[in-house]
C-alpha cells in the first residue's frame, strides 16, 4: 500500500518500511510514520511487530527525537496520539525538558494538551514536572485538573514542599486552593502542609 510522505523522510513510497534502514539515517520522521502503519486496519495485528520496532528504535534515537514526537503529538489522534504517548514514556528523563515546555505554552488554552503532557509525566515520574505541574494546576481552565492532581499525588512528599510554597506565599487565590486540594490529594505526607493551609483560610 502506498502512504503519505512526511517531508525530509525516507520512508519508501510503497511496501513495509525498513525499520532498520530508517533507524541508521535517523529518519526520526519516517520512524514516526511507521507508528500509524495499517493502525487502523481490520488486521492491524499483522503488523504490530513492526510498528514495535519503530517504538524501539526511536527510544534508541531518544532525546533528538523527542521534538518531532511532540510536534507530532500536537496533530494526531486516537491511537497514533497513543503511541507517540508510548514513545515518550519510554524514552523517559531526556523528554521532560520539552514536554514541560510544551505544557506550559499551552496551560489556559482550549485544547486538552497540558492535561495529556501532565499523564506523560507522571508515567515517567521525573521531579523536575513537580513545579510546572503546579504551575498548570493553578491555571484555568481546570475541567481536567484531576489529571494533575493525580500527578502530583503520586510524587507524593516531593511535591509537598512547593505546594506549601504556594499555599503560603502566591497572591493568586485558585493557586493557593489548588495547591491545598493537592496536598488533600496526597494525604499523610503532607499533613503538616495542611495544617499551614487551613491555618492561613
Amino acid at each position: 500500500p502506498g502512504v503519505i510522505l512526511e517531508r525530509g523522510s525516507t520512508m519508501p513510497l510503497f511496501g513495509p518500511p525498513n525499520v532498520g534502514r530508517l533507524e541508521a539515517k535517523n529518519d526520526v520522521k519516517g520512524l514516526i510514520q511507521v507508528l500509524s502503519y495499517h493502525l487502523d486496519d481490520p488486521d492491524r495485528a499483522k503488523y504490530e511487530p513492526l510498528r514495535q520496532a519503530a517504538v524501539d528504535a526511536l527510544v534508541r534515537i531518544g532525546q533528538l527525537a523527542v521534538r518531532p514526537l511532540m510536534d507530532k503529538f500536537r496533530s494526531a489522534a486516537g491511537k497514533q496520539r497513543e503511541s507517540i504517548a508510548q514513545v515518550l514514556v519510554m524514552i523517559g528523563p531526556p523528554a521532560v525538558p520539552e514536554l514541560i515546555e510544551t505544557m506550559l505554552e499551552n496551560r489556559g488554552k482550549r485544547n486538552y494538551l497540558p492535561y495529556e503532557i501532565a499523564e506523560i509525566l507522571n508515567k515517567i515520574g521525573d521531579p523536575r514536572a513537580i513545579e510546572p505541574l503546579i504551575a498548570v494546576l493553578a491555571y484555568p481552565p481546570i475541567t481536567l485538573e484531576g489529571r494533575i492532581l493525580n500527578a502530583l499525588r503520586d510524587f507524593g512528599a516531593q511535591a509537598v514542599e512547593p505546594l506549601r510554597v504556594v499555599v503560603l506565599n502566591d497572591r493568586n487565590m485558585d493557586a493557593r486552593r489548588a495547591a491545598a486540594t493537592a496536598l488533600q490529594h496526597i494525604g499523610l505526607p503532607a499533613l503538616d502542609a495542611l495544617v499551614d493551609a487551613f491555618m492561613i483560610g
